[in-house]
Order: structure tokens, then sequence, then C-alpha cells
């Protein structure tokens, strides 16, 4: 047996065990699902060399009884982001002033202006890019 397939033939088997524990309703030839898997592996006969294709498929028959219940599927709670810690002496947020990091809006709109009606000089893009990012 070639190397590759040996590697593909185990991770069948190792997959298979996981679809045992799983999905057993696949192994069972009488069980709707079982039919299921059959048939969607017929109509996508590329599904049969994935080593995961049983699991994929049992995926989506889990998923299409879930959906049909109404029910979403469980997944975890997002993790909360973490913050950074305080460094002593530093305001804190609330006692500190905004800044305003915006560019004056008029010579904004000027650089734009005249970059428009340069027909895209390649000095007036400079230009509006010098006025939009301001002194950096």
């Amino acid at each position: 047996m070639i190397p590759s397939a040996r590697k593909v033939v185990a991770a069948r088997a190792a997959l298979d065990t996981v679809v045992k524990t799983i999905y057993p309703n696949l192994l069972d030839p009488k069980h709707a699902d079982a039919v299921t898997m059959e048939y969607v592996m017929n109509v996508v006969p590329a599904l049969r060399v994935l080593p995961n294709a049983k699991i994929l498929i049992g995926d989506m028959i889990a998923g299409e009884k879930l959906r049909a219940k109404g029910q979403k599927p469980s997944t975890p709670a997002p993790k909360p982001t973490p913050k950074a810690p305080k460094v002593p002496g530093t305001p804190s947020s609330s006692s500190a002033a905004p800044v305003d990091t915006k560019p004056p809006a008029k010579s904004k709109d000027w650089d734009i202006k005249k970059f428009a009606e340069s027909g895209g000089s390649r000095d007036a893009l400079v230009s509006m890019t010098e006025g939009l990012l301001g002194d950096v």
C-alpha cells in the first residue's frame, strides 16, 4: 500500500471510532441517518475520499434536525477580552479629556476638492494625503 494511502486508511479508522461515539445511527444501515449518509455520498462522490466524511455528514444531519426543531446549535460563550493593567500615575479614562484626532474639516474638504479638480495628479494626491494626515 502507498504510504499516503496508509495515512488515509489510518485516519479513517480513527475517525470511525469517533463516529461510533458521536453518531452511532450512521453505522446502522436501517436507520434514516445512515440512509441519508449513503444518499449524500452517492450524490457527492468526492466526499468518499475525505477521511472525515462521515463526521461531516453527521454534523450536517444534526444541524438539519436542529433547524427543523427551530433550535440554534450551541456555541460557546465568547471569551471576554482581557483589559490592559492600569499603569500607576495615569488618569482614568473617565477623567481624561477626549482627544480630537480629526484634521480640520475645512482643509480636508479643500484638499479633496483640489485633488478632484486636478484630475488625480500625483502632486494633488500628495497634498491631499498630507492635508488628511496632518502633521504626523
